[in-house]
């Protein structure tokens, strides 16, 4: 979930989005080379989208956030960096901003009933079952 940046208004894009929150922290959790020279940095990020503030459509009330994000950097020929992917984890950030159920909420359980419910069952569903069984 996030904002890619191509072209120079995309880029300002998603600096906005950045700069909604205050207080940012960020922790490097580790970070590891690839064999192809990318670099992996996993993080922790935490920051307060204040009273007033708008981020991906959310109003901010001053809710602190802590959110683990993934950036994958790649360089060019001479070290410099040419591109940055991020990943962030949108499902626990909109959780923490009140915008989705907490864990354990109905969504939760509802996929967690029907997960045990058709534990045990082909998952081709009965008619393909039978056709396979029936050959």
């Amino acid at each position: 979930m996030g904002t890619v940046g191509r072209t120079p208004t995309e880029l300002a894009i998603a600096t906005a989005e950045d700069e909604a929150w205050e207080d940012p922290h960020f922790q490097i959790d580790h970070l590891t080379e690839g064999t192809d020279g990318r670099v992996f940095v996993q993080m922790t990020r935490t920051g307060t989208l204040p009273q007033g503030s708008v981020w991906r459509g959310v109003q901010g009330t001053g809710q602190m956030v802590t959110r683990k994000q993934i950036d994958i950097i790649t360089f060019d020929d001479e070290g410099k960096i040419v591109g940055e992917e991020g990943y962030e984890d949108a499902l626990s950030i909109m959780r923490q901003l009140g915008k989705i159920e907490p864990r354990g909420g109905s969504p939760d359980r509802r996929v967690g009933e029907r997960i045990r419910a058709d534990h045990g069952r082909s998952r081709l569903g009965p008619t393909r079952a039978h056709h396979r069984q029936s050959r």
